[in-house]
């Protein structure tokens, strides 16, 4: 599960370049077609970035945990 969220924010991020690129802009149909595709990308990517912060959260406070 976690390769295919990487691979969608890695996506998300190519959109990302794609959409700061002048060709992309200078042809507003595919500009509009990429940001289509990374705005229903953006809360899969943000909810992923939650779930990871809270991982490595976790795993800190287990790290605690252990050494007391």
């Amino acid at each position: 599960m976690t390769e295919k969220l990487q691979a969608i924010r890695d996506k998300y991020i190519h959109l990302e370049e794609l959409l700061a690129d002048p060709s992309t802009i200078a042809d507003m149909d595919r500009w509009k077609k990429v940001n289509k595709e990374y705005k229903q990308l953006q809360p899969i990517v943000d909810a992923f970035c939650k779930f990871e912060k809270t991982e490595a959260d976790l795993e800190s406070a287990r790290a605690m945990l252990a050494t007391e």
